[in-house]
């Protein structure tokens, strides 16, 4: 049966420019050639093909053309086909069609129709094909973008490339490989409706794209003609609605439509933010929901707005949550950035502040994706008299953060999260963006006055495991000493216990021997441990498989355990969980294969920032130690370097170099990490780059091979050699945290060598020591505060401690 057509609305979303127009063949039917013609359908173009070089068989048109390229010349096949493909002469519903308000207008077609259709109506096109480079500011003007290639760009150079007269699944996968193929699926997902206009089957493997993005069909509409065949009728329904008419008739149709007044806005369709809504219901908690919650990840906003109102035993009403709330009601700080290790409670306190927002009605919004409607969902959020906006892990999002910044009012609170190593390196250019001071809450150490909740809560889901006949105050001691107040380790120590490991073991085995599951559902985990989000579209790129989009997948019990769909993202429920399957339960073999595998086809999109963050994380040391299972470690570091060695022209990217020599050299393989650390030394002054981030590593690495081995005698040129470098970056504030980090190395080397210094030695070093301190009391206070300084802090007057005591016996 039909469906119902309204359109009314389809006309709305139109003159509201929040309609993309896509054009099959069937759409210049009934326009004219420049011989006085028809344009014909690809059945009688073949036809003419073969005739003419005495082919008797029905071919497809692309092997029609090929042979009469072979056959004759490319000049003669050229001129065929601007003879068949130039327009002289279009219809009125042409006419009407180029002067609608099309968001874009994508088409298979080779012809320039609706270019031609463009100029009658006064209205300038601008015909774009493949093989031109994406520039964002094009896609201010009214855009015709040729998948199959243009008859008006044909020439020899591309009639055998960017010109395709092929079948439909290799045009999609050449379309794929190109930037306008990310703007194509943009538009699907933030248009209002989408028109097929003249689309066949036969057009395009449509069925590949878009079924990749979410809820596209209910906003999707085809025209096939008065009396389509059945299995195109069939085929249609599963990606939208099937309209039976011919698209002259369509067009008049629309024409018959009100006009709308597009100069006063409209509200937006938020595709990049998403406003917090109050539960409907609230539903009654038990055991099993802190065990989701805690070790699975999953998050009940209904009982955590339920624990925030009546106090139920779910949600943590931690002493940061309760000063950031005060801070929102008060409007204390226009800027806050939530900091913390992973695993810390960051997302759950975010998920606390939305419901806090929600009581006290306060709109809130999280954000998902910069998508094109970005500016006016910004606008429309400005226009709130008071208003939250969290966006999380900023490092991925200061685009994002810098253009809020610019369009925000006096009214609205700005919420980020960040993972504390990161925060450290990345606070400078947080505040850059932002151009604003942030209010800074750490999540950590969980606080003293909230340990007595967490332990209740453990009790009352008897998720102690082996700890469960622990008296409080040996929970507490647990809990402050063993796992040093920190939320995650307590959860990792807890989750170790047989009980928690065999429920885990239970969900992962139902996965069985579906393969393709693992690979998805490990995908995801690493995609975690490294601190990057993709959309479901951006997931099959990357994994090159449609499986995830099956129903089969997005209902398997298991899957759903481990992993959230949503908001057209895909993500890890837990990040606590990620780590110890990471750890402990996936097999090797199979994490080194999906690792390098991600690494392998994110190198081909890396121009689109997502791909470009896998790659960046993948082939950084520090991430891929979070990465690296319990057991045989440095061989599996060392299997994974040399397996990207060859993609992404890794051998001649310095900072790979650099990556596979810190990787040595915690290893203490310091023979290969000299060799890697030389190959990156001689790359990076070939083109001119920074030596300051080699440089820092290098003289750790130098003071750790001095103190880790027996191979070379005591040799005091060392540290001088290493100190010159710590002392010249310790007064460059652009080098952050980095150089206070290599001098923590000074107390290992020193309670090595110590005893073999000269009296001068001890001299010069306790020199650069008290150096190192004045410097840290100059540091501002964000900067002193990191870990990486405090540590440095700790150890340099340690040793300077043990120094002046030998220097005064020295004198006695």
């Amino acid at each position: 049966m039909t469906a119902k057509i309204d359109y009314n609305k389809i006309s709305e979303d139109i003159q509201y420019g929040e309609s993309i127009l896509f054009l099959g063949a069937g759409f210049s039917r009934e326009a004219k050639d420049i011989s006085g013609d028809l344009f014909l359908d690809s059945k009688k173009l073949s036809k003419i093909l073969c005739d003419d070089v005495g082919i008797d068989d029905q071919l497809p048109l692309g092997t029609a053309a090929n042979f009469y390229y072979k056959t004759k010349s490319g000049t003669e096949l050229i001129k065929f086909i601007r003879q068949k493909f130039t327009c002289s002469e279009v219809k009125d519903f042409h006419n009407i069609t180029a002067l609608l308000n099309w968001r874009r207008v994508y088409t298979t077609n080779y012809d320039d129709v609706l270019e031609v259709a463009g100029k009658n109506s006064k209205k300038l096109y601008r015909s774009i094909t493949l093989e031109e480079r994406y520039v964002h500011h094009l896609l201010n003007e009214n855009l015709i973008i040729h998948i199959n290639g243009f008859v008006n760009s044909l020439n020899e150079d591309n009639l055998n490339t960017t010109f395709k007269l092929g079948d439909s699944s290799y045009l999609t996968d050449t379309f794929k490989n190109t930037e306008w193929y990310q703007t194509f699926k943009e538009d699907l997902r933030i248009s209002k409706s989408i028109i097929f206009l003249g689309y066949s089957m036969y057009d395009l493997d449509i069925a590949r794209i878009l079924a990749h993005i979410p809820n596209l069909a209910s906003k999707s509409y085809f025209v096939i003609g008065e009396e389509p065949d059945r299995a195109t009728e069939i085929y249609i329904e599963d990606f939208g609605k099937p309209i039976q008419l011919n698209t002259k008739d369509f067009i008049n149709k629309l024409c018959d439509t009100p006009t709308v007044d597009t100069s006063s806005k409209r509200s937006p369709t938020f595709h990049s933010f998403k406003k917090a809504e109050s539960c409907d219901k609230h539903t009654t908690g038990g055991m099993l929901d802190v065990f989701n919650l805690f070790f699975l990840g999953k998050i009940d906003t209904s009982l955590v707005e339920k624990s925030i109102l009546f106090d139920e035993k779910y949600f943590i009403k931690r002493p940061v949550f309760k000063d950031i709330a005060d801070a929102i009601e008060n409007n204390t700080y226009k800027n806050i950035l939530i900091d913390g290790e992973l695993g810390t409670g960051k997302t759950l306190i975010l998920e606390g502040i939305r419901s806090h927002c929600n009581q006290n009605n306060i709109p809130c919004f999280t954000f998902f994706d910069e998508g094109e409607n970005f500016d006016q969902e910004i606008e429309w959020i400005c226009a709130c008299s008071k208003s939250v906006v969290i966006i999380e892990n900023h490092y991925n999002n200061k685009k994002t953060i810098k253009k809020i910044s610019r369009k925000r009012n006096d009214q609205l609170i700005l919420i980020t999260t960040g993972r504390t190593p990161i925060n450290d390196v990345t606070m400078d250019s947080l505040l850059k963006a932002s151009d604003c001071e942030f209010k800074i809450f750490h999540t950590s150490i969980l606080e003293t006055e909230a340990i007595p909740e967490f332990i209740g809560l453990l009790d009352s889901s008897g998720l102690w495991g082996q700890y469960a006949s622990y008296s409080p105050s040996k929970k507490r001691t647990l809990i402050s000493k063993d796992c040093h107040s920190s939320f995650s380790e307590t959860l990792l120590k807890v989750i170790e216990s047989e009980d928690i490991k065999n429920r885990l073991d239970v969900i992962f085995t139902e996965l069985g021997d579906k393969k393709t599951y693992h690979k998805i559902l490990i995908t995801i985990l690493v995609l975690n441990r490294i601190n990057v989000e993709l959309r479901f579209d951006e997931i099959v790129d990357l994994l090159e498989s449609d499986t995830i989009n099956s129903i089969a997948f997005k209902t398997n019990h298991a899957v759903s355990q481990f992993i959230s769909l949503e908001n057209n993202c895909i993500t890890a429920k837990s990040s606590i969980l990620a780590s110890f399957l990471i750890k402990n339960i996936i097999d090797k073999e199979i994490l080194f294969d999906i690792m390098v595998c991600m690494y392998k086809n994110a190198s081909k999109y890396k121009r689109k920032s997502r791909f470009y963050s896998v790659c960046r994380e993948l082939d950084t040391f520090s991430k891929i130690q979070t990465l690296l299972p319990k057991h045989d470690t440095k061989q599996f570091a060392e299997n994974y370097f040399e397996a990207i060695k060859d993609i992404n022209d890794n051998i001649h990217n310095h900072n790979f170099w650099l990556q596979y020599a810190i990787s040595q050299h915690i290893f203490n393989n310091f023979s290969n990490a000299q060799k890697y650390f030389e190959t990156s030394y001689s790359l990076a002054k070939e083109k001119k780059y920074d030596l300051t981030l080699i440089d820092n590593h290098y003289a750790r690495y130098m003071l750790k091979k001095a103190y880790s081995t027996n191979e070379e005698p005591f040799d005091y040129q060392i540290f001088i050699a290493a100190n010159t470098i710590i002392q010249r970056q310790i007064h460059d504030v652009e080098t952050r945290h980095h150089p206070f980090r290599a001098a923590s190395e000074y107390r290992p080397y020193y309670e090595t060598f110590g005893d073999n210094f000269s009296s001068e030695n001890q001299v010069h070093f306790a020199q650069q020591c008290n150096n190192i301190i004045k410097r840290i009391s100059q540091l501002n206070e964000k900067l002193a505060q990191t870990y990486n300084v405090r540590r440095c802090e700790i150890d340099i007057k340690l040793i300077l401690k043990c120094c002046n005591e030998k220097l005064e016996k020295n004198i006695n």
